[in-house]
């Protein structure tokens, strides 16, 4: 702050108190605004996040496209909407990247299964499981049928690989390196 004295000339004097409490001021106002500035931006995610709510239910036909992609017959995937209808399962990605994004929605229907095992009905729940083995077997295989190779440098070192001549003999063999030049078996 300046304070000018009488005088002949003017002389410019600090005064080291109210320059602190101007600073403080300032630094306060900047404040204030940088977090309300953050708090809009939060309340903007909060919003954003609510509109993108979790399924309701579960979406049958996507479940039926990805079971046709697959090679599910309509009978398995009739079986996997009514035992995900029953359990509460919202969501079943068959066509996923990881095997632990399926593997409790089958585990929970595992559950379900066991669950309606009583004496009377104990053949009905081992054919019930033995479909849903079944289901799961399929969604393996289909799974691998899906997969394209597109160029032979993405196979990983220690691939369990199997070679078959033109007279049908078969040789295991494992993936010790894998280089754009060469691939050592």
């Amino acid at each position: 702050m300046l304070i000018l004295q009488a005088g002949g000339t003017f002389g410019i004097r600090q005064n080291s108190a109210t320059v602190l409490y101007a600073a403080l001021i300032i630094v306060t106002i900047i404040l204030i605004f940088v977090i309300k500035y953050i708090l809009s931006r939060f309340n903007l995610f909060l919003k954003k996040s609510a509109a993108v709510r979790p399924q309701k239910k579960l979406d049958v036909q996507a479940l039926k496209n990805a079971a046709a992609k697959l090679g599910l017959l309509k009978e398995e995937t009739a079986f996997l909407i009514n035992y995900c209808r029953l359990c509460n399962i919202k969501e079943l990605p068959l066509i996923a990247e990881t095997e632990q994004c399926i593997n409790g929605q089958f585990k929970t229907l595992y559950k379900h299964i066991c669950s309606e095992e009583t004496e009377d009905n104990q053949a009905q729940t081992e054919d019930k499981k033995l479909l849903l083995f079944r289901i799961i077997h399929k969604i393996e295989n289909g799974k691998r049928s899906l997969t394209l190779v597109t160029n032979s440098i993405a196979f990983p070192a220690g691939l369990t690989l199997n070679y078959t001549d033109e007279n049908g003999n078969s040789y295991p063999m494992e993936l010790i390196q894998n280089t754009p030049a060469e691939m050592i078996l």
